[in-house]
């Protein structure tokens, strides 16, 4: 990333915003893009009565993403156990460790959760 760019003084934020805010999460769009409202479809088909999905540790990930693009409409009911949760580390930064040689990298989540968790 080259020094002085609009993404370089983005990242640099959020690093001091980082620090100013130990344990907190924190936003971490530094592209400048996306939105954070909710989705949702402009045509909601009436035959489809209710909706049903089955989920449980083994749900991961996308599936996880999935699953919570659908709680909040009242027709979609939920079963079964609580997910694996690993949505919270779908963005990784990967830092390389001081001996490049071997290959060891850092990975630390750069999004740290979502509007769409339940919260406690």
């Amino acid at each position: 990333m080259p020094k002085g760019s609009a993404h370089q003084k983005r990242v640099d934020e959020l690093v001091e915003r980082m620090e100013r805010e130990p344990g907190q999460v924190i936003a971490t769009d530094v592209s400048g893009g996306g939105d954070d409202s909710k989705y949702k479809p402009s045509i909601v088909y009436p035959e489809m009565k209710h909706f049903a999905m089955l989920m449980d540790h083994g749900t991961e990930s996308a599936a996880e993403a999935f699953v919570m693009s659908a709680w909040p409409y009242d027709r979609v009911t939920l079963f079964g156990e609580n997910s694996g949760g690993t949505i919270d580390y779908q963005s990784v930064a990967m830092v390389p460790l001081a001996c490049t040689r071997q290959g060891l990298y850092l990975g630390y989540p750069t999004l740290g959760s979502s509007e769409f968790l339940p919260r406690g």
